[in-house]
């Protein structure tokens, strides 16, 4: 026994991390006299038959390695002879994991498969990145048939051991290539179609949509934008090269086909625009104007690619770069590319509809846990009958009256304990109801702070507007009070005196009508601005300074009112006073004098 202890160890445990690598989502539609129900299937095709090649490579078409459920696959072209009866459900675990779903009501379908990393080119490593041990790839593929439309989304987790340092590529199913190619598809998604092209922005109006697309914070999807420079400096920059050079090279190149080729090659990456010269200066004001942050390139002359994060994305910024040098330097192409192509990397991206496999199983197994639930139970149920019946049957013929009086004692019990269990099942619904209702109220409660939150002013001299704009009803500021507000120095906190003026204008103004205890405002304040304000009556002093309590307002009927300050509000800790009265004519609060403590 020592020996063997001598000579064992522990493995230790790796930890592993999770995150999003290539994403995309879009609708598709069906074109050329094909119903919703056959791109569906045509879809389906594409993805199995994606998924047999993977299987068998490129040198190897036998298909008897091929999994049964993958074997004799129908090419996407003749999906009008295939029904949606006949693509089921399947699942293997080869040393690679592949699941695939279809619903019950055959509306949707998905695939997961989980991959080790052999590397982007497994036949010539050489050529390309290390493979990473430890690392693996789930894709997850969703397809959601709708009455007018087919809605697709792709999702690639990259699973790796924590602290590994090898970078992963950003990999685009082959298929998603076909579904741009194919005559019966149509895809979109934002507005605009997907397509192996640039969308050229040829009118005012397509502008303005581009413009509105790339301000909207719900936008996900990157936007790479290609501009000619004006015709002034094309015909400045032919000159200086006819001075300098004496062949007759083309001096000018026409890079739009250079555009051409990396919108084809970064297909459902991004989407690729192109705006002629003569909207080039609109275009850069108006992207400068929204974008021009600290992490945003710095925009010249000379540049004329964009890549456009969007700005619902931490982080997001614009990147600007020179299309020449794009061509001429091959480190710059791939610094572009790989911008574009790990763009969805640790990104959010909403799959609207689509579910995947892991959404359909747990759909399922809610639906077979409780069909098994009711089978049990109905199992059990038929059980007890069996033994009542034949202990009674046993017994009838000899004590038929002990027999059916214990028969009508049997069922009264059980009704007795029905009704029982029903009024418990009642209580405990209601109880589960005043849970949801409590937590709603918490939830509007707080939705309901953060808007108040969002319409506080920035400024001391907003806070007057902003008083009028919200507590009108309930508080105001007579005009002493706004000349002092707007005069009011850095050395007062713009958030602490927000905060008492929101809390004497909801919380203090419903104590004062009777509405709420003092400890329930109280509490508020712990709660709500995360101190307790203190509330003291504020008497005019007997001489000296007297005159300072006095102040002049206006009644809601015009009516000009002198008025006297008999409380005001501070923070514990603070030299922070707010000085005001209740005016019980009107109902409200009268602030008279802010922020300053006000001499005895």
């Amino acid at each position: 026994m020592k020996e063997q202890n001598e000579i064992s160890w522990t493995i230790p445990l790796v930890k592993s991390i999770r995150y999003t690598s290539y994403q995309f989502y879009a609708k598709s539609e069906p074109a050329y006299n094909i119903s919703v129900e056959q791109l569906f299937i045509k879809e389906i095709l594409y993805v199995l038959n994606w998924i047999k090649n993977k299987h068998i490579g490129r040198d190897n078409p036998d298909e008897v390695i091929l999994p049964n459920s993958l074997k004799d696959i129908p090419k996407p072209d003749d999906f009008a002879k295939v029904k949606l009866d006949e693509l089921k459900s399947f699942r293997y675990n080869l040393g690679y994991q592949l699941e695939v779903i279809i619903s019950k009501d055959q509306k949707s379908w998905a695939m997961n498969m989980r991959e080790p990393d052999l590397g982007p080119m497994p036949d010539k490593p050489e050529l390309a990145r290390k493979s990473v041990s430890g690392r693996y790839f789930e894709t997850d593929i969703g397809l959601r048939r709708h009455s007018n439309y087919v809605a697709i989304a792709t999702r690639t987790y990259v699973h790796e051991p924590a602290g590994t340092k090898e970078e992963c590529d950003a990999f685009r199913q082959a298929f998603l290539s076909e579904f741009i190619q194919d005559k019966n598809i149509k895809l979109c998604n934002d507005y605009w179609p997907i397509s192996d092209k640039p969308y050229e922005i040829s009118n005012m109006n397509s502008y303005q949509t581009l413009i509105k697309w790339l301000k909207n914070n719900t936008r996900e999807a990157l936007a790479v934008v290609y501009t000619d420079k004006p015709a002034e400096k094309i015909e400045l920059e032919k000159e200086k090269k006819e001075e300098t050079e004496e062949t007759s090279e083309t001096v000018i190149t026409d890079y739009t086909e250079a555009f051409k080729e990396m919108a084809r090659k970064n297909r459902a990456y991004a989407f690729f625009f192109y705006i002629p010269y003569n909207k080039r200066d609109i275009f850069l004001k108006d992207v400068a104007s929204v974008f021009a942050t600290e992490k945003t390139s710095f925009i010249t002359d000379d540049t004329d690619l964009f890549i456009i994060d969007a700005k619902k994305y931490e982080n997001s910024c614009l990147h600007s770069f020179s299309i020449e040098q794009y061509c001429a330097d091959d480190p710059v192409k791939q610094t572009i590319y790989r911008r574009i192509r790990k763009y969805y990397e640790r990104k959010n991206v909403n799959f609207q509809s689509v579910k995947f496999v892991t959404d359909l199983e747990n759909l399922s197994d809610q639906n077979t846990d409780e069909f098994n639930k009711n089978n049990e139970d109905l199992l059990r149920e038929i059980d007890q009958w069996k033994d009542k019946y034949n202990s009674q049957k046993k017994n009838y013929e000899a004590n038929l009256v002990e027999e059916q009086a214990k028969k009508y004692s049997i069922k009264k019990q059980w009704k007795e304990e029905v009704k029982r269990l029903n009024e418990e099942l009642s209580k405990e619904k209601s109880k589960c109801k005043a849970c949801e209702e409590k937590q709603k109220n918490v939830m509007e409660e707080k939705d309901a702070i953060i808007e108040r939150l969002k319409k506080r002013p920035k400024k001391f001299e907003d806070i007057p507007k902003w008083v009028e704009d919200n507590f009108s009803d309930t508080l105001i500021m007579c005009d002493r009070a706004k000349k002092e507000i707007a005069n009011t120095d850095l050395n007062y906190d713009f958030d602490s005196i927000c905060n008492a003026l929101e809390f004497l204008a909801l919380d203090h103004y419903e104590y004062l009508t009777g509405r709420l205890t003092e400890q329930e405002i109280n509490d508020r304040g712990s709660r709500i601005y995360n101190c307790k304000f203190r509330i003291k009556n504020a008497a005019p002093p007997a001489a000296g300074n007297k005159t300072d309590y006095e102040f002049n307002y206006y009644r809601l009927n015009g009516l000009k009112v002198k008025g006297e300050i008999d409380s005001h509000i501070y923070l514990e800790g603070s030299a922070t006073r707010i000085y005001y009265t209740f005016d019980k004519t009107d109902r409200r609060i009268i602030i008279a004098s802010l922020p300053k403590h006000l001499k005895t």
